[in-house]
């Protein structure tokens, strides 16, 4: 059986809730309206299906959070060269982040905290090395594993609303 990574596990999540509410019609006896949107965003297919008893209220419903899903994505997405969360990164600082980026990593902060860093919203430098040993056809090293695990640690990075730091080198989020 093919290993499932988190992109195909999401799509597949998505597509059969998605497919559910698209066979089982039951939505129609209930009297209610369908509006479906889908777009390319956070690095895959995204799709929004809204069920509502008047139709413009879900089609409505159904493109607010599409656009509320492209903010997402303008401001955190890791294939956006432009993106907050991307230029963080890369920088290993960002002055005026929006209050959104600061709002998720005050929360990933704390429940880093509540789980005694078990959580830890800095794990991104260990998921590219396993990504790109992967593609050469492995896994990483030992040592490896333990020169990126330098590098992660929830604790270094300092969130304000004027500033967000990495204080590690490497550091991302």
């Amino acid at each position: 059986m093919a290993r499932v990574d988190r992109r195909r596990f999401c799509r597949l999540a998505l597509g059969m809730g998605a497919a559910g509410l698209g066979t089982a019609a039951w939505w129609r006896s209930a009297g209610l309206h369908r509006a479906e949107r889908a777009a390319k965003a956070l690095g895959s297919d995204v799709a929004v299906v809204v069920l509502h008893e008047d139709r413009r209220t879900a089609e409505a419903a159904a493109g607010e959070a599409l656009g509320a899903i492209a903010r997402v994505d303008a401001l955190m997405s890791l294939y956006r060269p432009d993106s907050q969360l991307r230029r963080l990164n890369r920088d290993g600082s960002l002055d005026r982040p929006h209050a959104d980026l600061v709002a998720i990593l005050r929360n990933a902060e704390a429940f880093s905290r509540r789980t005694v860093g078990a959580f830890d919203v800095t794990v991104q430098p260990l998921w590219h090395l396993f990504a790109e040993a992967k593609a050469a056809g492995g896994l990483p090293t030992d040592r490896e594993i333990e020169a990126t695990r330098r590098s992660v640690d929830w604790r270094r990075v300092r969130v304000s609303a004027e500033r967000i730091e990495l204080l590690a080198p490497g550091m991302a989020v």
